[in-house]
């Protein structure tokens, strides 16, 4: 069984606390998993593997049941975004619980937000956009990070999709954000939603 989505919150409660629709969605997707595959996911970044051998079947699935793809699309972006918040100092910002799409996880150290939604969507959907859409950057940084991650070797768009490679990429932006905040005497600083709000 897996460990409960909203323990190791590394940010040591500082944060707001899970809301209770992604903690719903990620276990969700945690069934869906389990009956399509055997398999029982446990938050762990290894098990991104099985999400994208997932997301591959169940984007054929979802060709034929469009009206399903949003709330597939829903839950693995909680289940994704969960995996990113017990590995890293972040939290969800979800204004409206309703809307998935809207959802962002914010990090603590450094100005960076993701949609998850986005890449979800995206590893489901063949015909969704596979670019950066996911990532919120603070415009100073924005050209950096693009030229770090423009000296990976080329992907393919399909394997781009998927939720691994969206993790390798994610952790290379978190080390150069967080290399450049060191860098500049600012490895200390803590954002709440008020820093993101107000940018």
């Amino acid at each position: 069984m897996p460990t409960s989505p909203d323990s190791d919150d590394p940010g040591g409660g500082a944060h707001p606390p899970v809301p209770p629709p992604v903690l719903e969605l990620a276990e969700a997707c945690v069934r869906y998993v389990e009956r399509a595959l055997g398999v029982s996911l446990d938050y762990s970044p290894d098990t991104l593997s099985l999400l994208d051998h997932y997301t591959r079947s169940a984007s054929a699935d979802l060709a034929q049941r469009p009206e399903a793809r949003r709330l597939v699309a829903s839950a693995v972006a909680a289940y994704f975004g969960e995996v990113i918040r017990r590995r890293y100092e972040a939290w969800w910002h979800a204004p409206d619980a309703a809307d998935p799409e809207g959802w962002q996880l914010r990090f603590d150290r450094i100005y960076l937000a993701i949609a998850p939604f986005a890449f979800a969507a995206a590893a489901l959907d063949p015909d969704e956009a596979a670019g950066e859409g996911g990532l919120v950057l603070d415009e100073a940084e924005r050209d950096d990070v693009a030229e770090r991650l423009a000296l990976l070797p080329p992907v393919d768009p399909d394997e781009y999709r998927l939720p691994t490679t969206r993790y390798d990429v994610l952790e290379i932006v978190v080390d150069h954000l967080r290399a450049r905040a060191e860098a500049r005497g600012l490895g200390d600083v803590s954002l709440g939603d008020a820093d993101y709000d107000d940018a």
